[in-house]
């Protein structure tokens, strides 16, 4: 009972944005169901772990799980000096990503996934590509369509080029577009490879979705994605090629079809900037110097936002953005060195822990899916791991790892 309600709970996140739609849109909840979410699986994974322990006599704590435990800790204690547990009081665990993830890695990898239960994921995966490019097509013609008030930056009009279309993953999070579909996508077409399956309609609908993003680092990161078509055994060089070079043709053909000129596409949004003296990217890296000396061991304890960023902006360029638009140097200024030190050998060790495993089964989709979390720090700030597409990267790597005989550390 416990075993298929835990494999429950883990399912039901793949329904995250619908059930965050119902939050927002029918019930008028002040949070989207991610928030409900995370608050489960905190409570969850004392009974779950519990029970696991009580079954087998140990759960298996990989070593990302522990530095990131540690991490857990620094900011915890963080919250003490920087008003957030003075202000929210328990509640602040709810925010608390790291420890959600934590507890959901936990549960991962102690739980058994069987083939039906990746095959009913797959399906589910190839519904959400479906839907995810029709959405992004409406909202080419109906800015706002599938939008809740309050996101921000996509209530924004601008040309077609500059408005951001975060299809329905926008309900989950403003970032899942990226941190969600693709990782999603990278592991769909891992499956579909080892399976010896079409991929060639995914990988349309994917880059479909990607550009109609308008967000750069999700364009780079589909590309990133489809790499990992270059790892895989049986395919000649030259055809891996050909199929990279015949995808992108479609996909031009199609998105003209939509309305997209390349070439103001290339001005307006690709290189819109024309010098890296005038991104928010170049503007991060002064912020950093200007910042990081006076708090290098422990940081601030918060990502820098109104108090400080505005008044370097203004002085240099006069740019409204409030944050470091560099995840890995905006959380040394938060966290400082000792912080970033666990943060970053979390982030190193997972990789490590995916790539050992993907070189040992042949699945590279949950390595490539991390990787994408991994390459957008370099472009914006997110320190939260708990997206549904990560956390099936994980999923579907302990399925995978546990076919073979000798899969990489598991506890």
């Amino acid at each position: 009972m416990i075993e298929k309600l835990n494999k429950f709970f883990l399912f039901s996140l793949l329904f995250v944005s619908v059930v965050s739609f119902i939050c927002l849109e029918v019930l008028s909840l002040p949070e989207s169901g991610l928030f409900y979410f995370r608050g489960l699986f905190i409570f969850w994974a004392v009974i779950y772990l519990g029970y696991r322990f009580s079954k087998q006599g140990r759960i298996s704590v990989p070593s990302f799980v522990i530095v990131l435990f540690f991490y857990v800790i620094y900011r915890f204690i963080w919250t003490f000096f920087n008003g957030a547990f003075a202000q929210y009081g328990i509640i602040t665990l709810f925010h608390l990503k790291a420890l959600q993830f934590l507890l959901v890695a936990l549960i991962v990898m102690n739980t058994d996934f069987g083939e039906e239960y990746i095959g009913y994921t797959v399906k589910i995966f190839k519904i959400t590509c479906i839907i995810a490019v029709t959405v992004s097509i409406v909202q080419v013609f109906v800015p706002g369509f599938l939008v809740p008030e309050g996101a921000g930056s996509f209530h924004r009009i601008g040309t077609i080029y500059t408005e951001r279309r975060p299809s329905f993953f926008v309900y989950e999070e403003g970032n899942s577009i990226g941190l969600t579909f693709l990782p999603l996508f990278s592991l769909l077409l891992s499956y579909q490879i080892l399976k010896r399956h079409s991929v060639l309609l995914y990988v349309c609908l994917a880059g479909i979705v990607a550009v109609l993003s308008n967000a750069r680092y999700i364009m780079i990161g589909y590309f990133l994605v489809l790499g990992q078509l270059f790892f895989y055994r049986g395919r000649n060089l030259f055809k891996r090629t050909f199929y990279l070079f015949a995808t992108i043709v479609v996909l031009i053909g199609i998105l003209e079809i939509i309305g997209y000129d390349f070439g103001s596409f290339y001005k307006e949004r690709l290189f819109k900037e024309g010098s890296i003296t005038e991104t928010t990217r170049y503007v991060a890296l002064l912020a950093f110097l200007e910042y990081f000396p006076d708090n290098p061991v422990f940081g601030e304890g918060i990502r820098l936002t109104r108090e400080h960023i505005p008044m370097l902006r203004d002085m240099i360029l006069g740019f409204s953005s409030y944050e470091i638009h560099v995840g890995y140097l905006s959380h040394l200024v938060s966290y400082g060195i000792v912080g970033s030190f666990l943060f970053f050998s979390g982030l190193y060790l997972m990789v490590k822990h995916l790539a050992i495993n993907a070189k040992q089964t042949g699945f590279y989709g949950s390595l490539f899916g991390f990787l994408v979390y991994i390459w957008s720090q370099f472009t914006f700030v997110q320190f939260s791991l708990f997206y549904y597409g990560i956390i099936y990267c994980f999923i579907f790597d302990r399925y995978y790892s546990s076919q073979v005989h000798s899969p990489a550390e598991q506890g």
